[in-house]
């Protein structure tokens, strides 16, 4: 989980040892004047080669709130490349409302990878989405 309050400046280093491209979107974060960190790959941002690091810098401005990040690349995210970004305002009146933040995520399970799920469901005649 990565925290920041508003209007920090975030860097995050990624370092690819994936053995595939990847890039990171933060998800619901306005990219001001750096369009290019927004991670949605051959877009606005080139590939992460794998070996390789790439270092996002913005800054949180304004916003704040739960938000979250994941990778933009094929469907890196289903299997776990993916986490929460909260942005705390220091200033909010609630701060003192409640004792303890619990941040939860949920997605779906696979039993398997998504690039052999991804491949069963090419395969023409796949029926796994009916149900007959």
């Amino acid at each position: 989980m990565i925290r920041a309050n508003k209007g920090d400046q975030i860097v995050i280093r990624v370092q690819n040892n994936l053995g595939d491209f990847t890039t990171i979107h933060w998800h619901g974060i306005f990219q001001r004047g750096t369009t290019f960190y927004d991670g949605v790959a051959g877009q606005t941002q080139c590939l992460i080669a794998t070996g390789t690091t790439f270092t996002y810098n913005f800054t949180a401005g304004e916003q704040y709130g739960t938000y979250w990040w994941h990778s933009h690349f094929r469907s890196q995210y289903v299997d776990g490349l993916r986490g929460a970004l909260i942005i705390h305002d220091p200033k909010d009146p609630y701060l003192n409302d409640y004792d303890e933040e619990f941040v939860m995520t949920l997605s779906d399970w696979h039993h398997e990878e998504s690039e052999s799920l991804v491949k069963k469901r090419m395969t023409p005649g796949y029926d796994g989405f009916n149900v007959n």
